[in-house]
Protein backbone atom coordinates (compact mmCIF):
# COMPACT_ATOMS: atom_id res chain seq x y z
CA UNK A 1 0.00 0.00 0.00
CA UNK A 2 2.71 2.33 0.70
CA UNK A 3 3.16 5.38 2.89
CA UNK A 4 -0.51 7.49 3.48
CA UNK A 5 -1.15 10.34 1.33
CA UNK A 6 -1.20 13.32 3.73
CA UNK A 7 -4.58 16.21 3.41
CA UNK A 8 -4.30 19.36 5.41
CA UNK A 9 -7.36 21.41 5.30
CA UNK A 10 -6.47 24.98 5.98
CA UNK A 11 -9.00 28.28 7.45
CA UNK A 12 -8.00 30.84 9.90
CA UNK A 13 -9.45 29.91 13.35
CA UNK A 14 -9.29 26.15 12.56
CA UNK A 15 -12.84 25.71 14.46
CA UNK A 16 -15.62 26.07 11.55
CA UNK A 17 -14.47 25.37 8.12
CA UNK A 18 -11.10 23.38 8.23
CA UNK A 19 -12.35 21.03 10.80
CA UNK A 20 -15.67 20.41 8.97
CA UNK A 21 -13.97 19.48 5.58
CA UNK A 22 -10.96 17.40 7.47
CA UNK A 23 -13.76 15.78 9.11
CA UNK A 24 -16.19 14.92 6.41
CA UNK A 25 -13.32 13.69 4.55
CA UNK A 26 -12.08 11.27 7.36
CA UNK A 27 -15.87 9.96 7.79
CA UNK A 28 -16.14 9.74 3.65
CA UNK A 29 -12.83 7.62 3.74
CA UNK A 30 -14.41 5.35 6.26
CA UNK A 31 -17.47 4.59 4.34
CA UNK A 32 -15.88 3.94 1.51
CA UNK A 33 -12.95 2.05 2.78
CA UNK A 34 -13.47 0.93 6.21
CA UNK A 35 -10.64 -0.34 8.33
CA UNK A 36 -8.05 0.76 5.74
CA UNK A 37 -8.79 4.41 5.76
CA UNK A 38 -6.32 5.93 8.22
CA UNK A 39 -3.38 3.29 6.51
CA UNK A 40 -4.08 5.22 3.11
CA UNK A 41 -4.96 8.68 3.42
CA UNK A 42 -4.53 10.95 6.89
CA UNK A 43 -6.55 14.05 7.07
CA UNK A 44 -5.36 16.88 9.32
CA UNK A 45 -6.67 20.58 9.51
CA UNK A 46 -5.26 23.85 11.03
CA UNK A 47 -5.78 27.77 11.48
CA UNK A 48 -3.43 30.43 9.98
CA UNK A 49 -4.40 32.48 13.43
CA UNK A 50 -5.19 29.64 15.38
CA UNK A 51 -5.65 29.77 19.67
CA UNK A 52 -5.03 26.30 20.11
CA UNK A 53 -6.65 23.72 21.80
CA UNK A 54 -10.46 25.04 20.96
CA UNK A 55 -13.08 22.95 19.89
CA UNK A 56 -15.22 22.86 17.20
CA UNK A 57 -17.81 26.05 17.00
CA UNK A 58 -21.02 24.38 18.77
CA UNK A 59 -23.58 25.32 15.07
CA UNK A 60 -21.21 23.72 12.78
CA UNK A 61 -20.85 20.64 15.34
CA UNK A 62 -24.23 20.08 15.19
CA UNK A 63 -24.11 20.60 11.58
CA UNK A 64 -21.59 18.06 11.41
CA UNK A 65 -23.08 15.34 13.50
CA UNK A 66 -26.03 15.70 11.25
CA UNK A 67 -24.14 15.45 8.21
CA UNK A 68 -22.71 11.83 9.57
CA UNK A 69 -19.20 12.38 11.29
CA UNK A 70 -19.33 10.23 14.59
CA UNK A 71 -19.42 12.49 17.64
CA UNK A 72 -16.18 10.80 18.80
CA UNK A 73 -14.48 12.08 16.23
CA UNK A 74 -16.27 15.79 16.96
CA UNK A 75 -14.91 15.74 20.27
CA UNK A 76 -11.61 14.80 19.83
CA UNK A 77 -11.48 17.62 17.24
CA UNK A 78 -8.81 20.76 18.82
CA UNK A 79 -7.87 24.00 16.44
CA UNK A 80 -4.08 23.91 16.19
CA UNK A 81 -2.04 26.81 14.64
CA UNK A 82 -0.66 26.23 10.61
CA UNK A 83 3.01 25.44 10.82
CA UNK A 84 5.84 25.36 8.02
CA UNK A 85 6.31 21.50 8.98
CA UNK A 86 2.84 20.85 8.31
CA UNK A 87 2.64 22.71 4.95
CA UNK A 88 5.83 20.67 3.98
CA UNK A 89 4.23 17.33 5.19
CA UNK A 90 1.06 17.59 3.25
CA UNK A 91 0.68 16.21 -0.71
CA UNK A 92 -2.71 18.15 -0.96
CA UNK A 93 -3.76 21.35 1.08
CA UNK A 94 -7.09 22.73 1.29
CA UNK A 95 -7.70 25.97 1.58
CA UNK A 96 -11.38 27.48 2.80
CA UNK A 97 -10.19 30.68 0.34
CA UNK A 98 -7.65 31.16 -1.82
CA UNK A 99 -6.52 34.04 0.55
CA UNK A 100 -5.93 30.69 3.18
CA UNK A 101 -3.84 28.97 -0.16
CA UNK A 102 -1.73 32.40 -0.73
CA UNK A 103 -1.12 31.84 3.01
CA UNK A 104 -0.24 28.39 2.67
CA UNK A 105 2.36 29.61 -0.33
CA UNK A 106 4.38 32.13 2.33
CA UNK A 107 5.48 28.87 4.50
CA UNK A 108 6.29 27.42 0.81
CA UNK A 109 6.12 28.68 -2.49
CA UNK A 110 6.42 25.17 -3.89
CA UNK A 111 3.06 24.32 -1.86
CA UNK A 112 1.30 26.07 -4.75
CA UNK A 113 1.22 23.17 -6.72
CA UNK A 114 -0.14 20.81 -4.63
CA UNK A 115 -2.22 23.89 -2.75
CA UNK A 116 -6.74 24.48 -4.04
CA UNK A 117 -9.99 25.74 -2.58
CA UNK A 118 -11.91 22.55 -1.94
CA UNK A 119 -14.59 24.02 -4.58
CA UNK A 120 -11.69 24.62 -7.07
CA UNK A 121 -10.50 21.53 -6.78
CA UNK A 122 -13.76 19.83 -7.48
CA UNK A 123 -13.87 21.94 -10.70
CA UNK A 124 -10.84 20.92 -11.49
CA UNK A 125 -11.46 17.02 -10.90
CA UNK A 126 -14.86 17.19 -12.75
CA UNK A 127 -12.89 17.78 -15.84
CA UNK A 128 -10.33 15.20 -15.40
CA UNK A 129 -12.16 11.49 -16.77
CA UNK A 130 -11.60 8.67 -13.77
CA UNK A 131 -9.74 6.66 -16.15
CA UNK A 132 -6.91 9.17 -16.09
CA UNK A 133 -6.50 8.04 -12.22
CA UNK A 134 -4.33 4.73 -11.61
CA UNK A 135 -5.51 1.72 -10.34
CA UNK A 136 -4.38 1.25 -6.85
CA UNK A 137 -4.75 2.51 -3.18
CA UNK A 138 -6.75 5.68 -2.80
CA UNK A 139 -3.36 7.92 -1.50
CA UNK A 140 -2.02 7.09 -4.61
CA UNK A 141 -4.91 8.10 -6.63
CA UNK A 142 -5.07 11.15 -4.51
CA UNK A 143 -1.43 11.77 -5.43
CA UNK A 144 -2.14 11.39 -8.94
CA UNK A 145 -5.47 13.50 -8.58
CA UNK A 146 -3.69 16.40 -7.54
CA UNK A 147 -0.48 16.55 -10.23
CA UNK A 148 -3.31 16.02 -12.83
CA UNK A 149 -5.35 19.17 -11.24
CA UNK A 150 -2.48 21.64 -10.94
CA UNK A 151 -1.37 20.70 -14.95
CA UNK A 152 -4.59 21.45 -15.48
CA UNK A 153 -4.93 24.66 -13.05
CA UNK A 154 -1.79 25.86 -15.44
CA UNK A 155 -2.94 25.35 -18.69
CA UNK A 156 -6.20 26.96 -17.95
CA UNK A 157 -4.39 30.26 -16.68
CA UNK A 158 -4.53 33.40 -19.03
CA UNK A 159 -2.51 36.66 -18.67
CA UNK A 160 -4.34 38.52 -16.23
CA UNK A 161 -5.76 35.60 -14.12
CA UNK A 162 -4.90 34.89 -10.64
CA UNK A 163 -3.59 31.74 -9.89
CA UNK A 164 -6.29 31.00 -7.74
CA UNK A 165 -9.63 31.76 -8.12
CA UNK A 166 -11.55 33.40 -4.89
CA UNK A 167 -14.90 32.25 -7.28
CA UNK A 168 -15.27 29.13 -4.67
CA UNK A 169 -14.43 30.91 -1.66
CA UNK A 170 -16.39 29.56 1.90
CA UNK A 171 -17.38 32.87 3.97
CA UNK A 172 -16.22 32.52 7.46
CA UNK A 173 -19.54 31.65 9.17
CA UNK A 174 -18.49 33.02 12.55
CA UNK A 175 -21.03 32.35 15.07
CA UNK A 176 -24.05 32.24 13.00
CA UNK A 177 -25.71 28.98 13.32
CA UNK A 178 -27.46 29.13 9.37
CA UNK A 179 -24.49 30.26 8.12
CA UNK A 180 -22.30 26.95 9.59
CA UNK A 181 -25.57 24.49 8.37
CA UNK A 182 -24.77 26.12 4.58
CA UNK A 183 -20.91 25.80 5.08
CA UNK A 184 -21.25 22.47 6.13
CA UNK A 185 -23.61 21.93 3.47
CA UNK A 186 -21.70 23.24 0.63
CA UNK A 187 -18.47 21.47 1.61
CA UNK A 188 -20.09 18.01 2.51
CA UNK A 189 -21.38 17.86 -1.35
CA UNK A 190 -17.77 18.95 -2.54
CA UNK A 191 -16.14 16.25 -0.19
CA UNK A 192 -18.67 13.69 -1.65
CA UNK A 193 -17.52 14.48 -5.47
CA UNK A 194 -13.74 14.48 -4.83
CA UNK A 195 -13.74 11.44 -2.50
CA UNK A 196 -15.94 9.35 -5.53
CA UNK A 197 -12.69 10.17 -7.72
CA UNK A 198 -10.25 8.87 -5.03
CA UNK A 199 -11.99 6.45 -3.18
CA UNK A 200 -14.96 5.11 -4.95
CA UNK A 201 -18.85 5.88 -4.35
CA UNK A 202 -20.22 5.26 -1.02
CA UNK A 203 -21.16 2.21 -0.51
CA UNK A 204 -24.93 2.90 -0.43
CA UNK A 205 -24.25 4.36 -4.04
CA UNK A 206 -22.12 1.68 -5.66
CA UNK A 207 -23.82 0.47 -9.00
CA UNK A 208 -25.28 3.64 -9.42
CA UNK A 209 -24.41 5.45 -12.44
CA UNK A 210 -25.46 8.66 -11.85
CA UNK A 211 -23.85 11.11 -9.31
CA UNK A 212 -25.72 11.91 -6.14
CA UNK A 213 -28.08 14.63 -6.07
CA UNK A 214 -26.24 16.66 -4.31
CA UNK A 215 -22.64 16.84 -6.11
CA UNK A 216 -24.49 17.30 -9.21
CA UNK A 217 -26.44 20.53 -7.12
CA UNK A 218 -22.57 21.50 -6.27
CA UNK A 219 -21.42 21.28 -9.69
CA UNK A 220 -24.63 23.36 -11.56
CA UNK A 221 -23.58 26.21 -8.19
CA UNK A 222 -19.90 26.17 -10.03
CA UNK A 223 -21.11 26.62 -13.46
CA UNK A 224 -23.88 29.02 -12.68
CA UNK A 225 -20.71 30.82 -11.23
CA UNK A 226 -19.03 30.44 -14.66
CA UNK A 227 -21.74 31.92 -16.49
CA UNK A 228 -21.91 35.03 -14.43
CA UNK A 229 -18.37 35.42 -15.32
CA UNK A 230 -17.05 35.16 -11.49
CA UNK A 231 -15.26 31.87 -12.80
CA UNK A 232 -13.34 31.19 -15.81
Amino acid sequence: MGDPAHVLCVCTANVCRSPAAALLLRAGLRARLGGTAGAEIVVASAGTWASPDRPVEPGTADALRRAGVPPADLAAARSTRLTPEAVAGADLLIGSTAEHVRAVWRFQLASRHRAFTLGELVRLTEAIPVDDLPAGSAGQRLRALVDRASTLREQRLRPGMPYVSDAYDLDDPTDNDPAQRDMVGQTALWVEFLLDAVAGPAPARRGRRDRVPGVVRALQWSRHRTARGVVR
